[in-house]
């Protein structure tokens, strides 16, 4: 499979998480926020709301990782790796 290829898959399928992601923290997927979960079932092991903020970070650089994948399949560096 080609390099470009591989990075567009990667970019979908990076659409596809947020998207569900974002339905599911709404409360469109299953009629409950993750804030109503959370609240809903208390444990010792719940995390503070911010917490959470961790995941802003986490998806961000996955963001720029997929944007270098895009940028580095058009180069012949990629190429010259093989």
């Amino acid at each position: 499979m080609k390099e470009r290829k591989k990075a567009i898959i990667n970019i979908l399928i990076l659409f596809l998480t947020l998207v569900i992601n974002a339905l599911g923290a709404l409360g469109l997927i299953n009629g409950y926020s993750q804030k109503e979960v959370s609240d809903r079932y208390l444990t010792l092991l719940t995390p503070s709301p911010t917490t959470f903020s961790i995941w802003s970070i986490i998806y961000i650089l996955v963001i720029l990782s997929c944007i270098l994948m895009v940028i580095r399949s058009d180069n012949d560096y990629s190429k010259n790796l093989t």
